[in-house]
């Protein structure tokens, strides 16, 4: 299928937080991507079918380093590719501006995404316990263009 993938803004808040409730046990609030919105450094790439926001990911871009801080696919979208295209995006838009390293934090539990990242040469270097929540930790991944 054709998507649209396009960058994000302020205006798209509600999309993000009807995406976010279907995606994740704990959601972002509105506030949350708020502030996300007001930073200059993070950028929020977006993919529709039709008017439905169907994928988004979020990132933090400083110096040479970008952080994945959100990924998420519509329930009805996933294991189609949309997360790897997602990946491919931030990957490609953040090379073309001169990042060399990337991070992200990943659920411990979430083997499809904890693969996704390998696929792309994220290794793991650590764990952050309770990260989110009691008993819910996160493996911290990188990647480094040598």
């Amino acid at each position: 299928m054709d998507y649209l993938i396009r960058e994000g803004t302020k205006a798209d808040i509600p999309k993000l937080l009807k995406l976010e409730k279907l995606c994740f046990s704990e959601p972002w609030s509105e506030m949350d991507f708020t502030l996300e919105m007001d930073n200059d450094l993070v950028t929020y790439h977006l993919c529709f079918d039709g008017d439905e926001l169907i994928a988004y990911v979020g990132f933090l871009a400083v110096l040479d380093e970008c952080q994945i801080n959100n990924v998420a696919v519509h329930p009805d979208y996933r294991r189609c590719g949309l997360g790897r295209k997602m990946i491919e995006r931030v990957l490609s838009f953040t090379r073309e501006k001169g990042l060399k390293f990337w991070l992200l934090e990943v659920n411990s539990k979430n083997d499809a995404a904890i693969n996704l990242y390998k696929s792309f040469g994220f290794e793991e270097v650590g764990l952050r316990v309770n990260y989110y929540g009691r008993g819910k930790d996160a493996i911290l991944m990188t990647r480094e263009i040598e």
